[in-house]
């Protein structure tokens, strides 16, 4: 029986075929329509803080901002764990698919092409030392989606996604599983934070942060020392 590879049942999708009016039609149309549904429910869930709630997705969008200090903001200002990293996760796999799609034609638009070409070039360099990412591409975008970097996570992940050599389809699933595991960590941890705050009160917090950060400061100081030995 012949296996048939990812690419071969995408293209045996009529509507989901490479080439074509339809195909193209809906390569653009179902995650626009997904990216709108997700803001537009914004004004039905925050009717009355919709306005500060779009800030933080918009400066989640714009760099050096990222999910290591727009979930926190979020969940600190009143807003709900779950909800803070379903909107952001959402963010991240919407505009991931849009891009896992149409990255060829989206990368010879000015603007965009301009970003695509500065994330691609990032994220050449940040393969060139991480040859287990080559050898377990899935896990291996899964992990780059995960760890907290700079702005969203879909321009860089479906770059990286392309320069492994990952099919369209499965770099956008590993981008929201990344997403997700990241997002719901990062907005629960700062709803824990949250909660201790309202108990003991922010010194007591700052103080246990500070011994925190001086701990791992010496563990990574020690661990720099073992390996130049």
């Amino acid at each position: 029986m012949r296996v048939v590879a990812d690419e071969d049942v995408l293209k045996a999708i009529p509507l989901l075929g490479e080439r074509g009016r339809t195909s193209t039609f809906v390569r653009w149309t179902l995650p626009l329509l997904a990216f709108s549904t997700l803001i537009l429910s914004v004004f039905l869930v925050f009717p009355t803080r919709f306005v500060q709630f779009f800030g933080f997705l918009f400066t989640y969008m714009v760099p050096p901002a990222g999910k290591e200090s727009v979930i926190p903001a979020a969940v600190a200002a009143g807003y709900s764990p779950f909800l803070v990293a379903t909107y952001i996760a959402g963010l991240d796999m919407t505009v991931a698919w849009l891009l896992a799609w149409n990255w060829d034609a989206l990368s010879r638009v000015p603007l965009v092409g301009g970003v695509i070409g500065r994330t691609t070039k990032k994220g050449q360099e940040w393969l060139k030392d991480r040859s287990l990412v080559d050898r377990s591409a899935f896990f291996g975008l899964v992990g780059f989606v995960f760890v907290p970097l700079q702005g969203s996570g879909a321009i860089a992940g479906v770059a990286l996604g392309r320069l492994i050599g990952l099919p369209a389809q499965r770099a956008w699933v590993a981008i929201m599983i990344g997403a997700l595991f990241a997002a719901f960590l990062w907005a629960y941890a700062a709803g824990a934070v949250r909660s201790l705050v309202g108990i003991v009160g922010w010194g007591v917090v700052l103080q246990v942060a500070v011994v925190l950060l001086a701990v791992g400061v010496l563990v990574w100081f020690v661990s720099r020392r073992i390996r130049r030995g």
